[in-house]
């Protein structure tokens, strides 16, 4: 069910996947720095066995505060995902919009 949101681990993670009967038209991808420090993020899509892509921009700086969005619509088949990282566990919020339709349908 979207909207999503989390915070980022170190280690790449994922945030979003298609589940089975529908897919999925993501409309923003939103990082937002809550800590006091510069972190740097990196959100990819994943699509199965192809290899991932960064959404852009990638890798993003953020200074304390700062906010990212990526506005590029991106539709996703079942199973296919949103991963990411940070360079400092639990200091970047994802926030992934969209919506889910059943399969056949986008």
């Amino acid at each position: 069910m979207l909207p999503q949101t989390n915070k980022l681990k170190t280690e790449l993670s994922g945030f979003y996947t298609v589940p089975d009967g529908v897919r999925a038209e993501i409309y923003t991808v939103t990082l937002v720095n809550t800590s006091a420090g510069e972190v740097t993020a990196t959100v990819y899509l994943h699509r199965g066995n192809q290899r991932r892509a960064p959404i852009s921009p990638a890798p993003v700086v953020l200074p304390p505060g700062g906010k990212a969005t990526a506005t590029e619509r991106y539709d996703m088949a079942q199973g296919q995902s949103i991963e990411a990282q940070a360079s400092v566990a639990g200091a970047v919020s994802i926030v992934i919009s969209g919506r889910e339709v059943p399969d056949g349908n986008v």
